[in-house]
């Protein structure tokens, strides 16, 4: 079942609606500025850009679970299953 809003960086947005797509890009931008998101680094391994990812997948409809897996199959395909087990567990 999708989503009626999607929390990000303390804004409600809408899956699926243009102007809530728009919206997201630039709390995204404001939000990189400070090297964080939603107060997690964006640095490999400090969860920020892993939160986007899930934030960015449930705004095009996803459930968060389904947004989740989604993000971390990316991440195993880009850094590996035991670079991906490591970072999950805070060992960067």
């Amino acid at each position: 079942m999708t989503p009626n809003y999607v929390e990000c960086n303390g804004h409600r947005l809408k899956p699926n609606d243009p102007t809530s797509i728009k919206r997201f890009k630039q709390i995204t931008a404001d939000t990189y500025k400070d090297g964080s998101y939603e107060g997690k680094s964006l640095a490999p391994g400090g969860g920020g850009r892993f939160a986007h990812l899930v934030d960015e997948f449930q705004l095009k409809g996803y459930s968060e679970d389904s947004a989740r897996r989604m993000a971390a199959a990316i991440g195993r395909k880009k850094y590996g299953a035991a670079r991906m087990r490591a970072m999950a567990r805070g060992a960067g």
